[in-house]
């Protein structure tokens, strides 16, 4: 097969996933449930009987179905949930540097492990380092993109307009979830960089993202997400490199990586952007939808530290959600950053030189 044949093969196999994998979401996402719930609906004789008067209506003399009534115990049940909730913070204090560890949501990470109330998951919690491991972890989400977001183009002009012509770049992509961000960021470096003038340091908390980005290995159905001009840069994959098996079809599933000069730039790290010391002298530092999942107290210092890592002139690329979107950083100035233009960018000042007297 010669490479024109093996691009509109790709193209077109790539289109075809993307639409089955769309159509699998929209099932899993709202039929399914659905269908779940169906059959203990349709037994219960209570469920029928509050469905008929949407049906009916009123001119048929149907009721309007009333406010149900809170289950008896829901309140006592709620009240030592949040006794539970703060020894698990006990347990884990990094829990309350997350907007996400609210008492809801750890009550439904503890229901995904089988556990009805926080007192006995809290009971599991005792000891088990691993578990809590896993509950931080779960506190943020994983799901990232291609090239996510609108802001690339112009990112992107920015940083070619910055350093091309650079015999060393250093890059740093903070929060890289499965690795399609760090890959996002060295494509569009390479429109004007040599690739071998890059280091690129992936980083996140969950070793397994981290397994991910290294393994580099990605559903076809995502190869629409990238922009055609970088397209000649993936490679298909063979049968049985899909590197998760949640069921029977994954060893099939079609996927593609990228060409060996992008993944021998890129090298990955555990760090916790709460407690692990930053790498310094960064000329391009990505860390994008990371920081809106921090709680406000935490905030500012993560940004302090992220503004420290950064080298004379270098450039850090936020979100639009990660804060307000007219000061995504309060103070910059105090950082030492400067925003460019309406983007979520900021650039690392250079100190103003100091003339002499002559």
């Amino acid at each position: 097969m010669n490479v024109h044949a093996e691009d509109l093969f790709k193209e077109m196999l790539a289109a075809l996933c993307s639409a089955l994998f769309t159509a699998r979401n929209a099932l899993k996402d709202r039929a399914i449930p659905f269908l779940r719930g169906l059959p203990a609906f349709l037994k219960n004789g209570a469920g029928l009987r509050r469905l008929l008067p949407h049906f009916r209506g009123k001119e048929d003399g149907g009721e309007q179905p009333s406010s149900p009534a809170v289950p008896a115990g829901a309140e006592e049940t709620d009240g030592e949930d949040a006794l539970f909730y703060e020894k698990i913070r006990v347990l884990l204090p990094a829990i309350g540097s997350y907007k996400g560890s609210t008492l809801q949501h750890v009550r439904k990470l503890a229901g995904k492990k089988g556990f009805p109330d926080l007192r006995s998951y809290y009971g599991y919690l005792e000891g088990n380092s691993e578990e809590l491991r896993w509950l931080k972890k779960n506190l943020t989400l994983t799901g990232t993109r291609f090239f996510r977001g609108p802001d690339w183009p112009a990112f992107k002009a920015e940083c070619l307009s910055a350093f091309s012509g650079a015999e060393s770049l250093r890059v740093w992509c903070a929060g890289c979830s499965s690795g399609k961000e760090a890959y996002s960021l060295l494509l569009a470096l390479s429109d004007g960089i040599p690739v071998k003038n890059i280091r690129l340091l992936a980083t996140d908390y969950s070793e397994d993202m981290l397994s991910l980005t290294r393994k580099a290995v990605y559903g076809l159905w995502y190869l629409p997400e990238i922009p055609k001009v970088y397209r000649n840069k993936t490679v298909l994959c063979p049968p049985g490199s899909f590197p998760r098996r949640e069921s029977f079809f994954d060893p099939v599933k079609p996927c593609f990586t990228f060409t060996k000069d992008l993944r021998e730039r890129i090298r990955t790290r555990r760090l916790d952007l709460l407690t692990d010391p930053y790498p310094s002298g960064i000329d391009i530092l990505l860390c994008r939808n990371v920081i809106k999942f921090f709680s406000p107290e935490t905030i500012p210092e993560v940004q302090k530290k992220l503004a420290a890592s950064l080298a004379e002139g270098g450039l850090l690329f936020l979100s639009a959600d990660d804060g307000n979107e007219k000061e995504l950083i309060r103070d910059p100035e105090i950082l030492g950053l400067e925003r460019i233009g309406d983007l979520p960018v900021y650039r690392k000042k250079r100190p103003a030189r100091s003339q002499g007297i002559r």
